[in-house]
């Protein structure tokens, strides 16, 4: 992979075992990032720092318990040199990225990019928060106002609470052993056959297929 030149490579081996981090940080010239269970508190990350195991850590809101011990996590990381990112997940909406946001911006050693930036930002957005968050220089901007500084929209959390009851059977996630992935690793996927044919920003069951369940329940009732 190095002559791909990636900015990192995210746990090439099982975080939980640093030393071997540490061989084989010692073998390629590709920074390392742990993302798992070796960097989810300040003890671990110390211990990342004296095995020289990893050049970046990934951290997260709730991995790591909350605001303060995550930027706890990360002075220790920035202590020992590590510069620091954010775990996220495609499934976040604008709440969990406005935390991060503010999180990033409040730390200095968050140098890397965060996951959440890739997700729900742009158009056509399916966010329940007010207003959609900006880019200012190639970054998303923290939202300014009270707490986090975003709004629900009544309307469109309604509209993911009703998906989430009446779609779930169509989106629910298997976990498993991808026979598509080449690694030992377990992933998650969705159990549907149109998963590669749509856009991920597109939504295939409109109000419509709602309006015909209500209608099916009602006549059973």
């Amino acid at each position: 992979m190095e002559r791909y030149d990636p900015s990192h490579m995210e746990e090439p081996v099982d975080s939980s075992n640093i030393p071997a981090l540490a061989r084989v940080r010692r073998h390629v010239d590709v920074p390392l990032l742990c993302c798992g269970r070796g960097c989810t508190t300040k003890e671990s990350i110390l211990t990342l720092i004296r095995h020289d195991a990893v050049d970046a850590v990934n951290l997260d809101l709730c991995r790591n318990g909350g605001f303060l011990e995550t930027q706890r996590c990360a002075a220790v990381a920035e202590a020992g040199g590590l510069e620091a990112s954010c775990h996220s997940s495609p499934g976040e909406l604008g709440i969990a990225t406005a935390a991060q946001l503010h999180l990033a911006t409040a730390t200095p050693n968050w140098l890397e990019p965060v996951d959440s930036a890739y997700v729900k930002v742009l158009p056509p957005s399916e966010d329940i928060i007010t207003r959609p968050f900006t880019y200012e220089a190639g970054a998303l901007r923290a939202p300014e106002g009270p707490g986090l500084g975003v709004m629900i929209h009544e309307e469109r959390f309604e509209a993911a609470r009703r998906r989430y009851e009446l779609e779930l059977d169509r989106w629910q996630h298997v976990r498993g052993r991808d026979p598509r992935v080449p690694s030992r690793q377990f992933y998650y996927w969705h159990d549907y056959p149109e998963k590669h044919e749509w856009p991920a920003t597109a939504w295939p069951y409109r109000r419509e297929a709602h309006q015909a369940d209500d209608r099916s329940t009602a006549d059973k009732e």
